[in-house]
């Protein structure tokens, strides 16, 4: 919905017509999307070019053009220029689909993006590393320069990576605050913009990881460690450690390749962070003291519910589920 949103405000700024507190709201929306500068300028593109000059197939255009006629004698501002009625047409006829038909001639590269919701997403990519991604996890990458001049991908959340070997094009994974580079190997990234902390964890191979905020700072890590760094600039501090494992000798971070969520005397407020992930909820508290409460425990495949009860049995609280809110009480 947002992104339908986007295109309806930045018709209207093409146009001249947008209000101050619509352009608030574009601005608000385009600062946390990851095609910003993309989306603006392809409908400058669309807006200062002729209608037929629009790069895209003229059968194509023709039923775009139909279908937008077919919209505008359905809407009160039907008499809109032809111009416009082109910009605001992306917005409800044609949609993606322009964006699809059109970007290669906006900018030369595409982007790639996969996203897992309320389930992970097992990709492939195309130069045959193979790639998990966590529950609500993003994965960006350029389509017409992977695997060809470069193995760059942007990674929100969390995956499991397991890269092919390519001398000649390291495999770099980018987080907000560190830079993974492979060669060849399997390893586990966690890096939700939720989080207080980003995190890698190596199981075979070897990989460099360098910090964009600590230009010239660069540590290898060896299998079976760890390295953590805070999500924020306020802190610089970077912990390196052994990764944790369970009774089996498995690593603890790869336990939701198995749908389980391992956590060990984490405060509640922690806890929910991580829930919310997991079951895409959100969680509120009624009072501060209980996001202090500690817990210990393996959330496995059972529903927001039954996890709630079970905590309840070592600690005193109670709880409301609502669709996707979830609100903690005394």
């Amino acid at each position: 919905m947002s992104d339908d949103i986007i295109w309806i405000l930045l018709g209207k700024q093409a146009s001249g017509e947008i209000t101050a507190e619509e352009r608030a709201a574009l601005d608000a929306l385009l600062a946390g999307h990851p095609d910003a500068a993309a989306l603006k300028k392809l409908v400058t593109s669309l807006w200062e070019s002729p209608t037929n000059a629009l790069p895209v197939d003229p059968v194509v255009q023709q039923r775009i053009w139909n279908r937008i006629n077919i919209q505008a004698r359905h809407s009160s501002a039907w008499r809109i220029p032809r111009r416009l009625a082109v910009a605001a047409a992306i917005t409800g006829v044609i949609g993606w689909t322009a964006w699809e038909i059109m970007m290669p001639h906006v900018y030369s590269s595409r982007q790639q993006i996969s996203e897992a919701g309320a389930g992970k997403l097992s990709l492939t990519l195309a130069d045959g590393s193979k790639v998990c991604l966590n529950h609500h996890s993003r994965l960006t990458y350029d389509d017409q320069q992977f695997g060809k001049k470069n193995r760059e991908v942007t990674l929100t959340g969390e995956a499991f990576f397991e890269v092919a070997g390519h001398a000649a094009h390291p495999f770099i994974i980018h987080t907000s605050r560190m830079n993974i580079t492979v060669l060849g190997t399997s390893f586990n990234v966690k890096a939700y913009t939720t989080d207080s902390i980003i995190s890698t964890t190596l199981i075979s191979g070897k990989i460099a990881v360098s910090f964009p905020h600590q230009p010239g700072k660069a540590l290898e890590l060896r299998p079976n460690e760890k390295i953590i760094v805070p999500a924020t600039t306020a802190s610089t501090n970077i912990v390196r450690s052994f990764a944790q494992k369970d009774s089996s000798g498995k690593a603890t971070d790869l336990l939701w390749l198995n749908n389980k969520l391992i956590f060990d005397n984490e405060s509640f407020a922690t806890l929910a962070q991580r829930m919310e992930q997991w079951y895409g909820v959100s969680i509120h508290f009624a009072h501060p003291s209980l996001m202090q409460l500690k817990f210990s425990g393996i959330i496995d495949t059972e529903p927001i519910e039954e996890t709630l009860k079970a905590l309840q049995l070592s600690r005193s609280f109670t709880f409301q589920v609502h669709n996707r809110e979830v609100w903690i009480d005394r």
